[in-house]
């Protein structure tokens, strides 16, 4: 019986491709090289999170120190998985307003 182990590669709003990889390690070197390509980075790779100021509809934000800085910032956290199209356009929408701000 042969073993797969898959990675779901998804693109807003709802289109997912689930690619499939004989090993573990052939799959973490495609990771990896996706998150290279992207351009991933991680959140707590520049802040150290702290307590919790307060929550909203789309999630909780948090009192984070910029890890460089030391600077004190603000941060929403949101939980995409759940959201309908409806939401995700409101959360958009809330992003471009604060841009302005």
């Amino acid at each position: 019986m042969q073993i797969y182990y898959p990675i779901a590669i998804s693109v807003p709003p709802n289109k997912t491709t689930v690619l499939f990889f004989d090993s573990s390690q052939q799959k973490q070197l495609w990771v990896q090289a996706l998150q290279k390509v992207m351009g991933y980075s991680n959140v707590f790779d520049f802040y150290s999170f702290e307590q919790t100021l307060g929550k909203g509809q789309f999630g909780l934000v948090k009192m984070a120190t910029q890890i460089k800085t030391g600077q004190k910032v603000a941060i929403k956290q949101v939980k995409k998985k759940n959201m309908t199209h409806i939401e995700v356009f409101q959360q958009r929408r809330e992003i471009e307003v604060l841009k302005m701000c």
